[in-house]
């Protein structure tokens, strides 16, 4: 899935969760709610693919 790199701030055992956790003084529980945007690239990738919704490939002008 290309939009897991956008929720590696909710995982508090990687480096990029232990940074956030390091800088807010606070636990991944008590951030996590604020992270919306943490959550709307799977839920929007989930969404599409259920909808079956796609970029429309262009052909390229000859």
């Amino acid at each position: 899935m290309r939009s897991a790199a956008i929720t590696f701030p909710l995982i508090p055992w990687n480096t990029c969760g232990i940074v956030m956790v390091g800088m807010l003084a606070v636990s991944a529980a008590e951030y996590l709610p604020y992270a919306f945007m943490c959550w709307t690239p799977p839920i929007m990738v989930t969404l599409f693919a259920y909808l079956n919704i796609r970029m429309k490939r262009l052909t390229p002008k000859k």
